[in-house]
């Protein structure tokens, strides 16, 4: 088994994520689907599985040669102002959180919208921002700070979101968010003690806390401990269903062309 899977099996916020966005997805069936930022493949892997004709990008070569692992779908490297592709040619385009991670959040934005098909649709995840977050004050506290993670910004407001699309005549036709307090502040610690004691090796724009190769993985001693803990840090994050009163820390939306 590759290591990103691996990797996968012990990740509570990466299980949340395929879980959140493919309640939206739909069947992908002779749908002609394209991914922004696939990071290291995980989910390229899970969506491809779900069938459709797939093209997956990113900006890093790096990150594109440890998805190639993964898949054997066409893998593109692509500079977010401009995706290398005809006017309206995909069914459906994934966007998993990227679009905090670039200053050009509204070119691509632009792009998506000329690239979709008329009867289209977008699935994006973003963190998102919150007045108030205990878990936000406890990264400023930890030394957490945004580029550690690679964002560019914090994340957007459910407002913010909607009318960077509108501006652009794309819709938000429903929402969600996933990850609630437990499960961030599991997160939070695995990240602090990643970027203490990790060995990054390759830099990205994804940021410095989490293994983006094989070898970061094999190396890394934070991993090596918490597989042996993992059963207790999933036991604590089903605390989550007792805030259920409360929006998670992620975001997920499926947006269409407006009419």
């Amino acid at each position: 088994m590759e290591w990103q899977l691996n990797l996968f099996k012990k990740s509570l916020k990466k299980k949340l994520k395929l879980k959140n966005i493919l309640k939206f997805s739909g069947d992908f069936t002779d749908l002609k689907c394209l991914e922004v930022g696939c990071t290291t493949g995980v989910l390229s892997y899970f969506l491809s599985e779900r069938g459709g004709k797939w093209i997956h990008t990113d900006k890093e070569r790096s990150l594109l040669i440890e998805t190639q692992r993964l898949v054997k779908n066409p893998l593109v490297q692509i500079d977010e102002r401009y995706l290398p592709f005809r006017e309206k040619t995909f069914d459906l385009i994934f966007v998993p959180d990227f679009l905090e991670h670039t200053i050009y959040d509204k070119e691509l934005i632009k792009e998506i919208k000329r690239i979709i098909k008329e009867k289209g649709r977008s699935i994006i995840t973003v963190p998102l921002k919150k007045k108030f977050s205990i878990i936000n004050l406890l990264k400023r506290m930890f030394g957490l700070k945004d580029e550690i993670y690679g964002h560019v910004r914090a994340g957007y407001s459910l407002k913010e979101l909607k009318k960077i699309l509108q501006d652009y005549g794309i819709k938000v036709e429903r929402y969600s968010t996933y990850s609630k307090f437990f499960t961030e502040f599991i997160e939070l610690i695995l990240n602090f003690f990643y970027v203490r004691f990790g060995t990054k090796k390759i830099s990205t724009h994804k940021g410095k806390i989490s293994p983006l190769s094989s070898s970061e993985l094999r190396f890394n001693k934070t991993y090596f401990i918490y597989k042996f803990i993992y059963p207790f840090f999933k036991a604590f994050s089903f605390l989550d269903y007792f805030v259920f009163f409360t929006r998670g820390y992620v975001i997920v939306i499926e947006a269409n062309l407006s009419n």
